[in-house]
């Protein structure tokens, strides 16, 4: 184990406070973070929103789903698998154990209750036209994108 040295910013170079925070030097660990986790933090922002300016690729029955959430009544038989399939495909989704479903689309994170029965309730199909819509994801939009 070599002598480390206390770092301060701009002193040592990164190759130096890579080896020192390997050997377990804190302060060297802190002093990388000091100097990066603004630029890491930016960089992931960024590519956050470059990857939902991306155009989304739907297949038919994905598209069909959409159309049934954003249709004036709203529907009363969309499926549930449907709609989760639809929510995977857009965004991240993930099943628990306790019958709840963790979702991400764009920026919002929201946590469902898996519905008892096949079909989805009014009061759902209205939170999904939300997430969806904040996300820029609409029947028009799709459709403008070409896919």
């Amino acid at each position: 184990m070599r002598p480390h040295l206390v770092p301060e910013r701009g002193s040592v170079d990164d190759e130096a406070l890579v080896e020192q925070a390997r050997d377990g030097d804190a302060a060297a660990f802190a002093t990388m973070y000091e100097r990066y986790a603004d630029r890491i933090f930016d960089f992931r922002r960024i590519r956050r929103r470059v990857i939902m300016t991306e155009p989304i690729h739907l297949n038919n029955h994905h598209r069909e789903t959409l159309k049934k959430i954003f249709s004036h009544p709203t529907n009363h038989n969309i499926e549930w698998v449907k709609a989760e399939s639809l929510l995977a495909s857009v965004g991240m989704v993930h099943g628990e154990h306790n019958g709840h479903v963790k979702i991400t689309v764009g920026e919002r994170n929201e946590t469902l209750h898996r519905p008892r029965h096949k079909d989805i309730d009014p009061e759902m199909v209205v939170l999904l036209r939300k997430i969806l819509t904040e996300a820029g994801i609409t029947p028009d939009t799709i459709e403008k994108s070409g896919k």
